[in-house]
């Protein structure tokens, strides 16, 4: 009877505890969850310039990876509420990346300056040119890689040709005929010349390329230096004003307490002929009743 009763007590006792369970889950849940991170014109700006700085659209694999890593981690010093990782941040970059041509992407920014806002833009830009450009050299060098396939096919069946007809001329005990076998060397030899050509036409383009992108790194940190320029001469003229603002209000007290001052020895002049005329007064008085 005392087991059924307690059986029925465990019963009745269970929903209670698990409901308890579930809502102390459910707490620690919402405890740990990271306060959501709302991009401004401020992050949006040096977001622009790392991506900019680093090119990791220009990068394929673990470089890529690295890269957008070293991006990340500058946000995140940077602003340290931000906490976000490469997978916000790539999302978020292609997203500005999407609507930066749009009408409204200036409304976006609430808060932030007319310069921040023009910065993002022109640099959105110049990744937009950037891209472009690699997309551009990437056909370039894949129509260079696919012509040179097809010279070296070329150049592979001339010879498997060439080497062919031997074995058939050694075994038909036949010579072929000379002005054949001189054709054949000629094609060997233009093949061989084209195949040359197109190897040095490709390291060429490849050096114009590395030359490119070290130019667009030097203007880049060109600007990144006129940046930081703009930015110590706002805070300078900023000081400059805040200490004309504090002399002036210098200037007002010295001012005030002057004026202060005048009116006290004015005061006390009138305070001082009141009592001499007082004074008189009463002298005038005792002589007559006298």
């Amino acid at each position: 009877m005392s087991n059924e009763a307690s059986d029925i007590e465990n019963d009745r006792s269970t929903p209670i505890s698990r409901g308890a369970t579930a809502a102390k889950g459910r707490n620690m849940k919402a405890a740990q969850r990271k306060k959501m991170f709302r991009w401004t014109a401020t992050n949006d700006c040096l977001l622009v310039s790392e991506v900019v700085l680093m090119k990791p659209f220009l990068e394929t694999g673990e470089r890529a990876t690295e890269a957008w890593s070293k991006i990340v981690k500058s946000v995140n010093e940077t602003f340290p509420d931000a906490c976000v990782d490469v997978i916000a941040v790539k999302r978020h970059f292609t997203r500005l990346l999407a609507n930066f041509k749009t009408e409204d992407f200036k409304t976006r920014y609430k808060s932030g300056t007319e310069e921040e806002v023009t910065t993002i833009m022109d640099q959105l830009s110049e990744v937009v040119s950037l891209i472009d450009d690699s997309k551009i050299i990437a056909e370039e060098e894949l129509a260079e890689k696919t012509k040179k396939t097809d010279t070296e096919k070329a150049v592979a069946e001339e010879i498997r040709g060439a080497a062919l007809s031997t074995v058939k001329s050694k075994l038909s005990n036949e010579e072929s005929p000379p002005i054949k076998k001189r054709l054949t060397e000629k094609s060997l030899s233009d093949l061989w010349a084209e195949k040359q050509e197109s190897d040095r036409l490709q390291q060429e383009k490849k050096m114009e390329h590395e030359e490119r992108k070290r130019q667009e790194e030097l203007i880049q940190r060109d600007k990144d230096r006129e940046m930081r320029l703009k930015e110590m001469e706002l805070r300078e003229k900023a000081l400059d004003l805040e200490r004309i603002k504090h002399d002036h209000q210098f200037q007002l007290q010295e001012e005030e307490l002057r004026l202060q001052k005048q009116r006290f020895e004015v005061e006390k002049e009138e305070r001082s002929s009141a009592v001499q005329t007082q004074k008189a007064m009463l002298e005038l008085l005792l002589k007559h009743l006298k």
